[in-house]
Parts: structure tokens; sequence; C-alpha cells
């Protein structure tokens, strides 16, 4: 009778060894196949990051104010005076700005140092929480190389606010086409998407008017 008792204890201690080690095993199969899981997420998360398109906007300042108290010429010098305002109408065209780039992730505002085109880009940057950042426009060379280091790096889109001569000059220098603007021309965004292709940033070119 001892002896049933004794083989029946030996019995159960060996089931309840073999489910402990069953369960171990189960539980770091799983263990591993969860980290699996993650590497994988994260390695699709860091694709996804790599392969990214990013966008820079470039678009001229709007209406600036002309006297229309003076002669022809009187005009003609008020318009190319050093640092004019924006006129009503092109303040309204900047909210337009703003509103249609209120879904393009802008993370980075670009403006040269005038009241016109500082105008121009002020309610994207106040729409994005972001401070405008300043550019020399006569060493576009050297920040048309900054701008292209950021699409790599930046997870954002980035707007460029500039002049009749020097945004179709920065955006040939980017990789765009050629263009011409004219003294009356105004709300023409360019757009210049970047998606790495093989390791090289080939920009897809759009342009758009804003009204």
């Amino acid at each position: 009778m001892q002896n049933l008792i004794d083989k029946f204890f030996l019995y159960r201690l060996l089931c309840v060894i073999s489910v402990v080690f069953l369960y171990a095993n189960v539980t770091n199969a799983e263990a591993h196949e969860i980290e699996n899981a993650n590497d994988v997420a994260l390695l699709s998360i860091e694709d996804k990051s790599n392969n990214q398109a990013k966008t820079i906007f470039l678009t001229r300042h709007f209406e600036k104010e002309i006297s229309s108290h003076h002669s022809q010429i009187d005009k003609a010098s008020a318009g190319h005076k050093k640092d004019p305002n924006l006129t009503d109408e092109g303040q309204k065209r900047a909210l337009a700005l703003a509103s249609y780039l209120a879904d393009k992730n802008i993370t980075a505002v670009f403006s040269t140092n005038y009241q016109r085109t500082m105008q121009t880009a002020k309610p994207t940057a106040a729409h994005f929480g972001i401070v405008i950042s300043e550019y020399n426009p006569r060493k576009l060379g050297e920040f048309a190389s900054t701008l292209l280091k950021m699409p790599a790096t930046n997870l954002g889109n980035t707007l460029v606010v500039g002049h009749s001569n020097t945004t179709p000059e920065l955006l040939k220098l980017l990789g765009g086409p050629e263009t011409v603007l004219g003294e009356d021309d105004y709300g023409d965004l360019f757009m210049l998407e970047f998606m790495p292709v093989d390791g090289i940033e080939k920009p897809k070119y759009q342009r758009v008017l804003i009204e």
C-alpha cells in the first residue's frame, strides 16, 4: 500500500514538473515572438520615416503697398521703396496661404528680413506655432544646401518666402525648373517634393496659385 502511495505522489510530481517546464517553454517562445514582432514594427517605422516624402514650398511675398496719391513716377518709386508692408489684399492672400498649408505639416518657415516677406509668412508660422527663421537672399547657394539637407533629417515640410528674383533662382538651385516672376505676379506657390530613391532625393515639382 505504501509503495502505491509513493508511486502516486511521484506520478503527480512528474506531472507538475512537466506542466511547469511546458509553460516556461511556451512563455519564452511567446516572449521571443513578441520581441521579434516589436523589432519588425520598429524596422517598419524606421523604413517609413526614411522613405517619407518631404516638401519644400516656395513663394514670393504677396501684394505690397504702393501709394495711390502720387504720380506714376512716384508710384514706381513707392513700389520699390526699401521695406513696404503688405496691402490688405496681400494680407488676405497670406491668410489663404496659411489655410492651404494647414494640413501640410509645416515644421520650418524661412523668410528674408523684410516686412512684406515676414508678413506673408506670419499666418502660416502662427498656425503651426513656429518662429520664422531669416535667411540671406544674397547667399542663396548656401541656403539651398541647407534646405537640401533638411528633407533627409527633418520629418516635416518647409515654407520659404522670398522675392520675384530670389524665388525662381532658389527654385532652380533646389532642382526645380526655370521660371520667371514679374513685378505683378503674386500668389504662385512652388512645391518640390523629395522622395529618397536609392539614396538620392529627386524632387517632384508642382505649382499652384494661392487666391
